[in-house]
């Protein structure tokens, strides 16, 4: 036993926000130290305060994947921080250092449920270690991630075999109609798909076995040695979701615990081939059964059709993935800087490159800031990005935005609407160019977006001809996505390819504290 700290300092940085490592740091060092050790000393240490486009409490009030389970943890204690504000910071610190001492005594044991390390510095010199291993390996801590678990629960009746086939690109698992489950036994099954080991585990529906509740309770429980990295929860997208559904869902849940089902669940809505109208659409008049069911998903859904092809399989795949912190997907990930205003087209192109509705419109900070794809055996990394605030230091702004793509993009590709272009402000692309130099234009697509077909063409595109850059397209509102992504992905890669695979460094532009201009030291940033 060792004397312990009386305090846990948790670091998350504000901006940018992408706590897929943090999340895994933490739980990792939950897991060395004990649950109950970690709750009662941790606080949360917020730094770049200061690059927050919002006030504190605005931030506060949002929702942050992954944020939320270290709040609760750590029992809303907190402490924000910026450059300038290192005394704050630490009366700040003492004083609820002081706040913790009253409640819990001056010194105390460490919990037994510490394990049997020798004590809390052993335990975290030791996994200093051996993250230090995995550097001087050329590794990182997703090294840890390179299977793909799945785990598929649900009613009998809602297509879960078929879902595992579908993930597996197989017909391992056997499919039967009837009112009888035919999976009467957790079943697993392995495949390899893109280097990765694809582990998928059809479990049968507990409520129609035959067991009693606390057999039903205790063939639940077993599911955890499944280590799954994503829960599916099938349910038929052609039915109307019930009240007796939802049961077995909580019984799931009661079981394995509230927090490990939300941080891994997915709904994977099947019977897609029978929808009547859009998903999205249908998703705004559901039961308030399925609405809790999606929240405890944070809005996470795939839908699955028996006319899948194999396109569509591999996409399915690749979102699994994505949904995974901290999966080790190829080391040759190409990034893709997506940069425009709110109303630019930058979206919709987004999606279309990634061939999914992962990103979303009406935010200043995206929700969704970055998606991995494959695009013809080339692995991308398409991060979208929020707009430039003409009120907001621009330097600030642009230093903040780049570190999303450090060490440096591939390709950057900027939308603009055309009916904006007569009165932008190109500026912004003079401030591009300091931070990347001459060789920006190589790398660089400009994508003007129109919103009727007769109104856009080489007028249009005449008023970008300042701006230098590999290519100049033109989308149109009413476009099919699968033609935009033709555009995109073509241009793409044919940029990739003139540039060798390699990337553009980002230049260190020092940044004052005051600073409101571009760097040509025009007030107004608008692209």
């Amino acid at each position: 036993m060792c004397p312990d700290p009386h305090l846990i300092l948790l670091t998350i940085r504000c901006v940018p926000l992408d706590l897929g490592a943090d999340v895994f740091r933490f739980r990792r060092f939950k897991r060395l130290c004990g649950t109950e050790f970690t709750r009662r000393r941790l606080v949360m240490l917020l730094t770049c305060e200061d690059k927050l486009k919002e006030s504190v409490e605005d931030f506060k009030k949002r929702t942050h994947s992954g944020l939320e389970e270290i709040w609760r943890e750590a029992d809303t204690r907190h402490v924000f921080i910026g450059a300038r504000e290192q005394e704050t910071l630490l009366h700040q610190v003492f004083q609820i250092c002081d706040e913790l001492k009253n409640s819990k005594g001056d010194c105390m044991e460490c919990e037994e449920e510490s394990g049997s390390c020798d004590g809390f510095l052993d335990c975290a010199l030791e996994a200093n270690k051996q993250e230090e291993t995995f550097m001087q390996n050329g590794h990182t801590k997703n090294v840890l991630k390179r299977e793909l678990k799945v785990l598929i629960i649900g009613k009998t009746g809602n297509g879960k075999s078929s879902v595992g086939n579908s993930i597996l690109n197989t017909d391992t698992f056997p499919v039967t109609r009837g009112l009888v489950s035919s999976a009467q036994t957790d079943l697993e099954r392995t495949a390899q798909k893109f280097g990765v080991t694809i582990k998928v585990t059809d479990t049968p529906d507990v409520s129609n076995l035959r067991i009693d509740k606390e057999e039903a309770n205790k063939r639940i429980s077993k599911w955890k040695s499944c280590d799954p990295d994503v829960i599916l929860l099938a349910i038929r997208c052609d039915l109307r979701y019930t009240a007796e559904e939802y049961q077995i869902y909580e019984q799931i849940k009661k079981v394995l615990g509230e927090e490990y089902v939300k941080q891994r669940l997915t709904v994977a809505f099947t019977f897609g081939d029978r929808q009547d109208m859009d998903i999205e659409e249908e998703l705004k008049t559901i039961c308030k059964e399925l609405k809790a069911v999606l929240a405890d998903a944070e809005g996470r859904y795939i839908v699955f059709s028996s006319q899948d092809k194999d396109e569509d399989k591999k996409r399915q795949l690749i979102h699994l993935m994505n949904l995974v912190p901290n999966f080790k997907f190829p080391s040759d990930l190409k990034r893709i800087l997506l940069l425009g205003s709110t109303a630019s087209g930058k979206i919709s192109g987004g999606n279309a490159l990634v061939r999914r509705n992962v990103f979303k419109a009406g935010t200043t900070m995206p929700k969704k800031t970055n998606y991995i794809t494959e695009v013809d055996g080339m692995w991308l990394q398409v991060i979208n990005t929020p707009e430039l605030l003409p009120t907001r230091g621009f330097k600030k702004q642009m230093s903040s935005l780049l570190e999303a793509s450090e060490p440096g993009p591939h390709a950057i590709v900027v939308f603009v609407r055309e009916s904006q272009v007569a009165s932008e402000d190109f500026s912004f692309f003079e401030g591009l160019e300091v931070y990347f130099g001459e060789r920006l234009e190589h790398h660089l697509i400009v994508v003007t977006v129109t919103d009727e077909r007769s109104s856009a063409g080489d007028d249009s595109l005449s008023k970008l001809d300042k701006i230098k850059c590999r290519e100049k397209l033109c989308f149109v509102d009413t476009q099919t996505s699968n033609d935009k992504t033709e555009i995109l992905t073509t241009n793409i890669k044919n940029l990739l390819q003139a540039t060798e695979g390699d990337f553009l460094p980002i230049k260190r532009i020092p940044c004052d504290h005051h600073d409101t201009d571009t760097p040509t030291s025009h007030k107004k940033v608008k692209y």
